[in-house]
């Protein structure tokens, strides 16, 4: 696929997209499922980003430690991996998509709290992640919480739409990018299977790990793009490029095996 020129800048001109290298990126990223790993590549992320304050710096720290928090049971759903490597890797994808001279510290600090309003609602609301980390960050994570206060928002009239809808009214904010980011690491992580003491991956579990795959293409295809990066060709071709990717993967039986010997865990 051809690169691809962005055209918002919010913050300085943006650098060219290289999609084919930003998915091998993230293919490497998403077999990682050491969070500390993980945790010492968005580190290093952040050292190229001298513009960071030194508050600005805790903050993100602060934003990582509730995260953590909030997601210290959860699992993900195929691979097993401790929940928090998800937005960690989102929270990489985001910076490479948006360029490490344009990002702001408050998406940093959003992308990696974007799902733990919607998972640990008992313990992160919108109320107090704008007490802890101000407006910008309750606003992109309310904008990708899909379902908010025990109430799931229709996607096509409702979620999706409202992501467009915030990501045109704050675009310096990189919400459409948020999301970008999150649909591809829950593509590409269809490839990881796992194998723990209790039961060993068959044909059953990587034929389910297809069905999430189709599923998440056709939401993807036919609801997101449509519906919340319609106004974004630079993110729809990343979305593309991730699903022919994994695609391939699938189809050729590319699954990533790791050992997990973890019993206590809540699927995500």
């Amino acid at each position: 696929m051809a690169n691809i020129e962005t055209d918002r800048s919010p913050h300085a001109e943006r650098p060219q997209l290289d999609i084919p290298t930003l998915i091998d990126q993230q293919v490497k990223l998403t077999e990682e499922y050491d969070p500390h790993v993980l945790k010492g590549k968005l580190r290093n992320a952040l050292n190229e980003m001298p513009y960071l304050t030194r508050p600005q710096r805790k903050g993100i720290n602060e934003a990582l430690t509730v995260a953590e928090h909030a997601h210290k049971h959860h699992r993900r759903k195929l691979s097993q991996a401790p929940y928090i490597t998800h937005p960690l890797i989102v929270t990489l994808g985001v910076i490479e998509i948006g360029g490490k001279d344009t990002v702001s510290p408050d998406t940093i600090k959003a992308t990696l709290l974007h799902d733990t309003w919607e998972d640990n609602p008992a313990e992160v609301n919108e109320e107090k992640l704008r007490d802890q980390f101000g407006e910008d960050v309750a606003y992109i994570v309310k904008a990708v919480t899909h379902t908010r206060n025990g109430r799931t928002l229709d996607k096509a009239t409702e979620y999706y739409p409202g992501i467009k809808q915030a990501d045109q009214e704050r675009p310096e904010l990189y919400i459409a990018e948020l999301k970008t980011a999150d649909r591809l690491n829950n593509l590409l992580d269809t490839r990881i299977v796992p194998v723990n003491r209790k039961w060993i991956p068959t044909q059953q579990k990587q034929q389910q790990a297809r069905d999430i795959f189709e599923s998440a293409v056709r939401d993807t295809e036919q609801s997101l793009i449509p519906n919340a990066l319609s106004h974004r060709p630079d993110l729809q071709a990343i979305l593309i490029e991730g699903i022919e990717r994994a695609r391939h993967a699938l189809q050729r039986d590319e699954t990533i095996v790791f050992q997990n010997s973890s019993n206590s865990i809540v699927e995500k």
